[in-house]
């Protein structure tokens, strides 16, 4: 994916979610990745995040590969990537 804008880590304290805090953040991000004028937004996110899925759902966000990755102990967790066309 040519000209493209990786958004890596977004977190909220728990104490904080709910605010709408994440979402300016996330919509902030976007903003910067258009001023830069980049085409793609990508990002990775576990694939049993199912609340951040859905919150990358609603902005158009679509699978496009999956990505394996070492977590300890042998165990291996898998991340779904995810880009937005901007």
């Amino acid at each position: 994916m040519d000209n493209a804008f990786q958004i890596q880590r977004i977190y909220i304290s728990q104490a904080f979610q709910g605010m709408g805090l994440g979402k300016q953040l996330f919509e902030f991000a976007l903003q910067e990745a258009r001023d830069l004028g980049c085409d793609w937004a990508w990002l990775g996110v576990w694939e049993r995040n199912f609340k951040a899925q859905i919150f990358y759902d609603k902005y158009g966000f679509e699978k496009f590969a999956e990505h394996d990755f070492p977590v300890g102990d042998g165990k291996v967790d898998r991340d779904w990537l995810l880009k937005l066309k901007l």
